[in-house]
Order: C-alpha cells, then structure tokens, then sequence
C-alpha cells in the first residue's frame, strides 16, 4: 500500500480505483487518505466527491458524508452511484422517504445498478416490509453474484423471516465473499444460533471477535448462546464486555437467570441504564392535552413486539378480548416482525391496530399522542424488541408495564407495574422497582388456554410402573443447583426418570454439557431424557409421559407452569424473594395448590419424593386438574380484565386530580 508521499506518483484515475478497493478491504483509513488526495487534486470532479463519501459513510461520519455526494450530485446530477450512496446515508439518519426517492432515481438513471437495488433493499427492510426486502436483495444478487453486501442483507432479511436454512446458505457465501469481515462472521453465527447450531454459532462469534475484538455484538450474541446453555457466570462476563463496548446495550434479562445476582444489584442495573438512554428523552416530554374528565369512556393502549405465537400472547389476548367496549376503547402498537395466526387472531379483534415496524422511536411517540392515548402499557420490558424509547418520551398521560417482564424498567417516565400481592408481596419489593406496584386482587395472569388439546390422559406411572418427573422451561433457567437438587431427588428415586425439553437441546454439545452436569452428581445418562424443539401440536402432548413437574429457580416458568397444569400435572415450586422467583406461586395460588409451594431446598426436594410416592394421589388431581384450572381466576377473562379496568380507572382518576 503506498505511504502518503507515495500517492503523488498515482494517476487521478488510479486513487479513485485505489480509493475504492481499500474501501472493500475494510482499510477505510488508508481509502481517505487516497481519496482526499483525490479531491484535492480535483475539487470538482464528481467521481473524486462520490467515492469520498461512500469512504466517510463506512467510517459512519454522516454528515461528511452527504455534504460529499450532494457535491458530487451538483456536478454531476445524473451520476446514479452518488445518488444510491446518498440513498444509503439519508437512510442511516432515519431519512426514510428521502433515502426512497435517491434510490429510485439512481435505478431509474442505471437499470439494474447493484448499489442502488441493494439500498433499495436496505430501504423496504428499514420499513418492516421484509418480503420487498428480500426482492430487492435477491435482484442485487443476480446482477452481481459477487457483491458481499447484498449477500450479507439477503442473509439478514431471510433470518428475519425465519427461514434459516436459507439464511445460513446466504450468510455462508458472504463469509466467502469477504473471509475477512467480522460482521459476516457474526451474521452467520447468529443464523446457526436460531437453529440451534450452538457449537457453530459460538465459532463463528468467536472468529468475528478475532477479526475486529471491539466490535459488541458478537459479545453479546455469545452472551445469548452461553445463557441458553445455562452457563451463566460465563454468560454475564461477554454481557459485560458488550456493554463496555457499546453501553446502550440492556438485557438485564440475562441477569434474572444467575442466583449470584442480588435483586439490589439487578435494580441498580436498571437505574443506570435508564438514568443514561431514558432520562435525556424525559427532559424534553411535551404536556398532555387529554381530556381531564375521570368518569369519560378512556383510550387504552398496549405496545408489544409480541402479538403473536408467543408467551406475551397466551396472557394479553384473552385481556383484549374481554376489554369492556363501552367504557375502553383499545389499540394495539404491535411491532410484530413475522406475522402469524395468533397475530390475525388479535388483528380481528375490536381493537385498533397500529404496525409499528421499521417505525423509528420518535414516530411512534408522535403517532401515540395523534391517537390521543390516555393510558399506554408495555408489554415487554427489557425483552428483545421492546420499545421503551417510546415510553422515554412519554406520549401518554399514564403509563404503565405489565406481563412482559419480571422487574422494574428503571423508567421515571413510567407510572405503575400491574402485578398481584403473591408475585410481589406488600412491603417486599416495592424498594426494587421506579415504578409504583399496583396489584390485581384475582392475580396478574389470565391464562387463554390452548385449542384443541390433547387430553391430559392417565397417570403415566401407574402403567409404566415409575415415576416420571419433567421441565419444559428454558435450559438457561436450569442452574447447577437445580440440576444438583433434581439429581438428589432422583437418586432418592431409583427407578424414576426426567425429561427435559428446550429449544437449545437439539444442539449435540448442549445435550453432553447437560448429561455431564447429571453425571457429575452420580445420575447415568439413561435416566435423563432431552427433547429439542417439537411441533406445537405435539408439544402438549408429551405432558402425557409426565406424573409431576419441577420448576425452575430462582426464574419460575410461566407459560411452562401453566400448560403443564392444563394437562393434569402439578408443579413443585420454590418461592423466592423476588417476582422472578414468585411468579409460580402466584399461578398456583391462583388455582388452590398452595400445598405444591415450598419455601426451601431441602422441602423442594423433600415435596418432590413426598408427592412422587403418592401415585394415587397424583392421579386424582390428575383428573380434576383442567376442570379445576377453568374454575380459577387464572382463566377467568371477564373478572381478570374488570380488576384491571378498575386499575386502570384509578390511575386515570388520580391523574385528573392532579
């Protein structure tokens, strides 16, 4: 590569060209050395501005960047390689329209140009319209099979939408395209993770962080697929470098998981996350023009990436539903990625549905106070997808968290959590939280049990002639001290086995990280049965080979806990100190079962083998569990949604007052 007092020697020409190939090497310093060098030469050639700019844009320096297309556009303004550039920096500040417009024109000015199909691309993904996306993407392709970047996009759109197979065909071929890039690596990495290819994702993040170590998000890609192996500690080490690197990053999630964290510390996390991203947007929040009259039919509207086959879902629709119409009217900001048949399901509900994406953050802030919102709930928390940058901005008078998320959101711009006095006893966590508690007198969950289920069928032990314990929950909520209270029981049970179930296991170095935990605890591979992902019709149905079931901690299942007691199998949980580790005992409280509820390790165990030994006992409750579940509060929509109607009256109330 020639030193700067090489360059002199180059041809115009030829620092262009050089200008360009180093930018596709990723050598973007050396790129604006030559092509300032360029520019200097010749101020007012066009090629010279343009190919400065897609330099300054890879550096991410925007508004270099667009002063230097727009340059080269005012000498040149049917130059379709400046416009697409520009497309592609209006797009990075959100420009969406704008970014539209170049694009378009550069491929009305050079049919067929791969620059600006694939901007196009960048265009329609940016607006959620991934199937246009993938069009576009796929165009660039052809015209030129070579070109890393749409490559790379088409892999990207193809994960979006769930076709993994595809994407990690893509995503393979940019890593050919380009050895080299880092981001290729992470990309395919992340493919392989959804497809539970944990061994080969964790490679390829591990090869990316080589190529560029501060680049954040293969760290926090690892962090996702340490967690899901119940590695834990190990997992809290790559978060915490990812945030170092980048600290807008937040999912405190993870930290739910690890029994090391104290709930003070976890509240502190929240607080210093939100204090940095939230409480700048909360400086400027504009006052609300509602309508103050406490008693007038209210605006009510729920926020979720989620309205879809998902855990939110089984707990939020059955409250859409029942929503009284005369007195609330209901909308939904769905910013659902991939829609399904639960999402049309909502969809056809009274409800007044607002797709909220590739919708930016400020958009939907505004496009909330348009809809006159008198009172906003997040449904998701900190989970993936959320949008707690709207709620920064506080487009509604009231606003509120529920169901989506198992703590605080750090936020002062949000008013109440909604919960029950079991997952958050008075006087107990009100210190964890910025919001204030408000619980709902049936309990916080209303469960929509499923269509069509399997029966929930005899006592699988009285004719297998043992005892068979289960969990379906997430293995990253299986610590080294439940598998260690899980082996304890089944040691006391010579003949009983378990059967754990989870989307990681599918993967051949979990499954033997798993076993080898059991073995370490003198349990032979045998006893301990591991299921990956099944279809959701058969999913139900392996309840079926299941007598009783354990549950996690300190992270409770809760769509697990509920399912598995729809079909006729009760749970033994361990209550904690926090909503996290309080969530069972607020679904069993709910349905009668506080005897299933202990408040130690040594009673979880000591339950376990009691019940395990009482088969006639497990089959009668067996029998009655659906019936019994149908009677609770936990199903009943109508009562559930009247105590939180009230809930939400209150809160209007005080907010009229003052």
């Amino acid at each position: 590569m020639p030193e700067l007092a090489e360059l002199n020697h180059l041809t115009l020409e030829a620092l262009v060209n050089q200008a360009s190939a180093l930018k596709a090497l990723g050598r973007l310093e050396e790129a604006e050395r030559c092509a300032r060098e360029a520019v200097g030469r010749r101020p007012d050639l066009a090629e010279a501005q343009c190919n400065l700019g897609a330099v300054l844009l890879e550096q991410d320096r925007l508004a270099e960047a667009e002063a230097a297309c727009r340059r080269a556009l005012e000498l040149k303004p049917e130059m379709a390689e400046a416009l697409s550039n520009l497309g592609a920096i209006l797009l990075r500040q959100d420009r969406v329209e704008e970014a539209r417009a170049c694009c378009e024109e550069a491929l009305w000015l050079k049919p067929g140009a791969p620059e600006a199909l694939n901007n196009l691309g960048n265009v329609w993904f940016r607006q959620g319209r991934l199937a246009e996306a993938e069009a576009w993407f796929r165009r660039a392709v052809e015209a030129e099979p070579k070109y890393f970047e749409a490559r790379l996009n088409l892999a990207g759109v193809l994960r979006e939408l769930g076709r993994l197979p595809e994407a990690i065909a893509s995503g393979g071929e940019a890593v050919r395209l380009r050895p080299a890039s880092a981001e290729a690596h992470n990309n395919l990495g992340d493919a392989l993770r959804a497809e539970g290819r944990v061994e080969q994702a964790q490679a390829c993040f591990w090869e990316a962080l080589r190529l560029n170590p501060h680049l954040a998000q293969p760290y926090l890609n690892l962090s996702g697929t340490l967690k899901d192996q119940g590695r834990l500690e190990e997992a809290v080490q790559m978060w915490r470098r990812a945030t170092e690197l980048q600290p807008d990053y937040g999912p405190f999630h993870l930290l739910h998981y690890d029994p090391l964290w104290e709930p003070e510390e976890i509240f502190r996390e929240h607080v210093r996350w939100a204090e940095r991203h939230a409480a700048p947007l909360g400086a400027a929040v504009a006052p609300h023009t509602n309508d103050r009259d406490p008693e007038r039919r209210l605006r009510v509207g729920y926020v979720s990436p989620d309205f879809r086959g998902h855990s939110v879902a089984f707990f939020s629709e059955p409250l859409l539903a029942a929503h009284d119409r005369r007195n609330f009217e209901i909308y939904c900001y769905a910013d659902v990625r991939i829609a399904d048949a639960v999402t049309e399901r909502i969809r056809r509900l009274p409800v007044q549905w607002r797709d909220l994406h590739g919708v930016a953050d400020a958009d939907v802030a505004e496009l909330i106070r348009r809809d006159e919102i008198d009172i906003l709930v997040d449904l998701a928390g900190h989970t993936t997808g959320n949008r707690l940058m709207v709620f920064a901005r506080k487009p509604a008078p009231v606003q509120v968290t529920y169901l989506g998320y198992p703590d605080t959101t750090g936020l002062r711009t949000i008013d109440y959590r909604l919960t029950d006095r079991w997952a958050d006893p008075p006087g107990r966590t009100e210190h964890l939280h910025t919001e204030e508690l408000v619980r709902l007198p049936r309990g916080a969950w209303c469960y929509r049990p499923p269509e069509n289920p399997p029966e929930a069928g005899p006592l699988p032990a009285q004719s297998s002639g043992t005892v068979t314990f289960g969990c379906f929950n997430n293995l990253a909520k299986v610590t080294p001290r439940l598998i260690a209270a899980w082996a304890g029981i089944l040691r006391r049970t010579p003949q009983a086995r378990l059967i754990l179930k989870s989307p990681v296991l599918v993967d051949g170095s979990t499954r033997r990280l798993v076993l080898e935990r059991f073995r370490q605890h003198g349990v032979a591979d045998g006893r301990v049965q591991l299921f990956g992902p099944v279809k959701r019709e058969h999913h139900l149905s392996l309840y079926q080979w299941i007598d009783l079931a354990l549950d996690t901690f300190p992270y409770h299942g809760t769509a697990t806990t509920c399912e598995a007691l729809w079909m006729g199998v009760p749970v033994v949980v361990l209550e904690g100190a926090t909503h996290a580790s309080r969530v069972g005992v607020s679904l069993l409280s709910s349905v009668g079962l506080t005897d299933w509820i202990v408040t130690d390790w040594e009673g979880y165990v000591e339950l376990a083998l009691r019940r395990a030994s009482d088969l006639a006992g497990l089959a009668e409750l067996r029998a009655a569990l659906r019936a019994r579940m149908l009677r609770a509060s936990l199903t009943d929509a109508q009562a559930v949604t009247r105590d939180l109607e009230e809930a939400y009256r209150r809160m209007w109330r005080r907010w009229c007052a003052g």
